[in-house]
């Protein structure tokens, strides 16, 4: 009998997930062949595979997130996966638990999400799917046969639960996070200490600007468009603000968008807000910092977070609170 290799599959969509996930490679926590996939243009050092995200909810893109995995796997004839990703909330996330090669599932830390019990306890809200357009769809690319999906339990997928952070099946191998705060109700949670990045030389003023979620924002407050206008205007205001302040102290600022506005805004739309500092990804690339990693890693003399956002934490427990800056749209 073919002995079965085993993979471990990781999933990173985002700077806190790259590190958690570049932690686990580089200090041999990943035990298997590695392989790697990162959506929304997060980076990676080494191999790996390029995918948009993991679909949402939207099924051709989750075919393609599927397919290109089935890709990567190509030249493996007996295999067995773990997994580490973010969640398993959405269409993906179903899928891959009826995958007849998925054999542990291990979940890295994805801002507030792990440290919001209700995503462990609740079921999270699943949007029915089309069972027969899903099943040709998987059949026609190839994904049912190579990730031996139970043809059964498709067809049951409507009333399937979906949990972010599924504890209870019997896939579940453990969690990965930087706080003792996150995943409480998990068990098997490894709790890791990542170093910290000395980017900024002793004396600059450089300054962080982080974006709202401004996609977010409009999908939010889409019918109310004289709120809405009013809100980006504060925006253009906040960073023009910032930027001449800091111009005044010899410092300078870098923008940061939000990982989902980066990939889908438009880039002149972008553009209006770099008037006022250097974009995060250029900034990096004309030093040559690596790039990737969660920015409160980064020892940024400060950092501006515009909204609510997980970021809020990271720099508290990564850098201090005096480093923090938080500004309200509303």
């Amino acid at each position: 009998m073919q002995t079965e290799t085993m993979i471990d599959l990781m999933y990173v969509h985002s700077p806190i997930t790259y590190s958690i996930g570049r932690h686990l490679h580089d200090n041999g926590y990943l035990k298997n062949t590695p392989l790697v996939v990162c959506g929304r243009n997060t980076p990676w050092p080494g191999a790996h595979i390029v995918v948009e995200d993991d679909g949402i909810w939207e099924m051709d893109r989750v075919g393609n997130f599927l397919e290109s995995i089935c890709q990567g796997l190509q030249g493996h004839d007996n295999f067995g996966l773990n997994l580490y990703v973010p969640h398993s909330g959405y269409l993906a996330g179903k899928l891959l638990k009826l995958a007849g090669v998925v054999r542990k599932v291990f979940y890295i830390e994805e801002g507030d999400a792990a440290y919001d019990t209700v995503n462990v306890t609740q079921a999270w809200p699943s949007r029915e799917v089309d069972v027969d357009a899903l099943v040709a769809m998987l059949e026609a690319r190839g994904i049912m046969e190579t990730l031996k999906i139970d043809r059964a339990g498709l067809q049951e997928i409507n009333s399937m639960k979906s949990f972010f952070f599924d504890a209870s099946s019997a896939q579940y191998g453990g969690a990965f996070c930087i706080s003792p705060q996150a995943f409480t109700l998990l068990s098997n949670v490894t709790v890791l200490e990542l170093e910290r990045i000395e980017i900024i030389p002793e004396g600059e003023n450089i300054w962080l600007c982080m974006l709202p979620n401004i996609i977010n924002l409009h999908a939010v407050h889409a019918k109310n468009k004289p709120l809405l206008d009013k809100m980006l205007y504060g925006v253009i205001m906040m960073l023009r603000t910032q930027s001449a302040v800091l111009a005044d102290q010899g410092g300078s600022l870098v923008i940061k968008f939000h990982p989902s506005d980066d990939v889908h805004l438009h880039p002149d739309f972008k553009n209006e807000m770099y008037r006022y500092g250097t974009a995060y990804q250029e900034f990096f690339e004309m030093n040559g910092f690596a790039m990737g990693f969660e920015s409160s890693l980064y020892n940024f003399s400060k950092f501006v977070v515009i909204n609510p956002s997980s970021a809020v934490r990271y720099i508290k427990q990564l850098q201090g609170a005096d480093k923090f800056i938080g500004i309200k749209l509303d």
